[in-house]
């Protein structure tokens, strides 16, 4: 749980203020482990709180969050620029041909769809597991 919260706010740029009721103590409190497990397993509350929580919508929210506002608001970028520095912020990796592909056709000439690219992102499997 801890790993996974310290790259999830390295990616989204969040400054923790690091109380009781803050994002990290919730999410913790939901990744805390339950038992030996032999392969990582979600959670219903886990996967909940990823795909509707405050603190993930507010990470993909396009005028609160630090790192959509940097990447939606530089100038002369194309949406494959775009979409290409959302996979290295939060994969590490520049996205597949068909990856791209997929995100561009659904992107378009819509910029506000990248909150949405990224929210898919922070909410892989390869995110959760591999950072």
């Amino acid at each position: 749980g801890e790993q996974f919260y310290d790259s999830l706010v390295r990616v989204i740029g969040f400054r923790d203020t690091d109380n009781r009721n803050s994002p990290r103590s919730a999410l913790l409190t939901k990744f805390a482990p339950q038992g030996v497990l032999s392969e990582p397993q979600t959670s219903i509350p886990q996967a909940l709180s990823l795909m509707n929580g405050r603190f993930i919508a507010s990470a993909t929210d396009l005028e609160r969050n630090p790192t959509l506002i940097a990447v939606t608001s530089t100038p002369n970028w194309t949406t494959d620029e775009r979409i290409e520095a959302l996979y290295l912020l939060a994969l590490s990796r520049k996205p597949t041909p068909t990856e791209a592909e997929r995100m561009r056709v659904y992107v378009r000439a819509d910029v506000e769809r990248l909150a949405d690219v990224f929210w898919v992102l922070l909410n892989s499997a390869e995110f959760r597991l591999n950072h």
